[in-house]
Formats: structure tokens, sequence, C-alpha cells
């Protein structure tokens, strides 16, 4: 779409969640990230990872196969179905490099 249409939607009805955040001083800041990550990003990375290889062997195991393609062509949908461990595996490298830019700003008080 033109840019004239999207225009409202990300200025007018975005939401400011960094509004205290982006006052606290770089220790407080990554005092606050360092905390969160090991409570609530790294469990829940950790729940989709296994549930997705369980999802991703239990179609490997089976075979499953998808047919809805021209020609007789059959893909193997466990393919498609790795992508989620492998991409949650990716953001788990992710969130320890983000986890430990945290430590280095509460221990320096300045982010890298």
């Amino acid at each position: 779409p033109p840019r004239s249409t999207l225009f409202p939607y990300t200025t007018l009805f975005r939401s400011r969640t960094d509004l205290f955040y982006d006052r606290w001083p770089v220790r407080w800041q990554g005092v606050v990230d360092a905390t969160l990550y090991p409570l609530i990003f790294f469990p829940g990375m950790v729940f989709f990872l296994i549930s997705g290889w369980d999802m991703a062997y239990h179609s490997y195991t089976l075979g499953e196969k998808m047919g809805a393609f021209p020609f007789g062509l059959t893909f193997y949908a466990y393919y498609l179905k790795m992508t989620i461990p492998v991409g949650t595996a990716l953001l788990l490298v992710q969130g320890v490099s983000e986890f430990l830019k945290s430590l280095y700003a509460v221990w320096r008080g300045r982010w890298l």
C-alpha cells in the first residue's frame, strides 16, 4: 500500500512500552533485562524447543507426507515442522547474547 495509508497505523496508533525503561540508568536497564531473560524468555523458548522437537520427531516417525502438489509430487511434512525447533534454537542463541550484554551493562554501566 502507499505510504499515506500506512502513516496513521505506524504513528498514531503505536503504543509506547518503553516509557519508563528509556529514562532509567543503563545499570537498571541491565538489571531488568538480566532478571527477565532467565525468568521469562529462556523458559518460554525451552518450552517451544521441546514442543517443536516433539512435533517434528513425531511427524518424522510417522513419515508424514503432504500430497497436494501438482504432478503427483510429495513433500515430507517434517521438513517444514523442523523449522520450529531450529528457529527456536537460533532465538535461544540470540537470547544468550542479549543476556550477556545486559550483564555487561550491569557491570560496566554502558551498553556494548
